[in-house]
């Protein structure tokens, strides 16, 4: 899962954190886990775009990649 942030300057710009984990479903929200710190949050289903990778593995390369 990728989630959008609205905390962004700037009108057109749009930037996706992520990669979480659903670790949980509640009626409206989702908990999740970023998989590069292992921190959970509480987010609006809305917020998030599916993404699907049964392979992925979080090295230090991609953490860096995406850390930047």
């Amino acid at each position: 899962m990728a989630l959008y942030s609205h905390l962004v300057i700037g009108k057109l710009l749009l930037r996706w954190d992520g990669p979480f984990h659903v670790v949980d479903a509640i009626s409206h929200s989702f908990i999740v886990r970023l998989l590069l710190t292992n921190a959970i949050h509480e987010v609006n289903g809305p917020r998030l775009k599916y993404y699907n990778d049964p392979n992925l593995e979080v090295t230090e390369e991609l953490a860096e990649h995406i850390a930047n």
